[in-house]
């Protein structure tokens, strides 16, 4: 699990299937269009729902609001969030193909 330091806190950080439903729910829009649109406050919020999941498997409390974390984050603050966030999704399937793609069948 990735941490991002605010305040000089850090919070862990983990783009879970529960962080992705929340930012849907509170967006109205899909990963997907979270990322290809570029909405950076879309993106905020996808890195506010990762920081809950991180806390709440890291048993920590986050003290932080989403207005609270969104009054913290500048622009300039924003590539190093989603390389943190990047960094967390998989990279590769158990067989080392990326994932996505199907295993070749066995002879």
């Amino acid at each position: 699990m990735k941490n991002i330091e605010l305040n000089g806190v850090q919070y862990p950080v983990h783009l879970s299937m529960g962080a992705i439903k929340r930012v849907t729910e509170r967006t109205g829009k899909s990963l997907n269009e979270i990322l290809a649109a570029g909405d950076s406050v879309a993106v905020c919020q996808l890195v506010y729902s990762a920081m809950e999941s991180g806390c709440k498997i890291a048993k920590m409390k986050l003290d932080l609001s989403e207005d609270d974390f969104l009054e913290l984050v500048d622009m300039a603050f924003l590539p190093t969030m989603l390389d943190v966030l990047v960094s967390d999704l998989p990279q590769a399937g158990g067989n080392g193909q990326p994932v996505g793609e199907k295993s070749p069948l066995p002879n």
